[in-house]
């Protein structure tokens, strides 16, 4: 589980790097989000899941769910 999700992240950071080379970092995608925004949710993700893979088996699941509610509430109220 936590490859998958390494990887997962892995591959979402890659995408953004790419696809934000070519934009200034406080432009924003079309109607999508600012490079700022997208960056503030990959550092709380991947932080959050460090944290979280340090922990036993049992508390992982609620450890990531807590983690993707951080990222949420980051996103919350954006028009993007």
């Amino acid at each position: 589980m936590r490859k998958f999700l390494s990887r997962t992240i892995a591959s979402a950071v890659l995408t953004c790097a790419i696809s934000s080379s070519t934009h200034a970092q406080y432009t924003t995608w079309g109607n999508g989000l600012s490079n700022r925004t997208t960056n503030a949710v990959i550092r709380i993700l991947q932080g959050d899941f460090r944290e979280c893979g340090e922990l036993i088996l049992a508390f992982r699941y609620d450890c990531y769910s807590q983690s993707y509610r951080s990222a949420a509430d980051r996103l919350d109220g954006l028009s993007e």
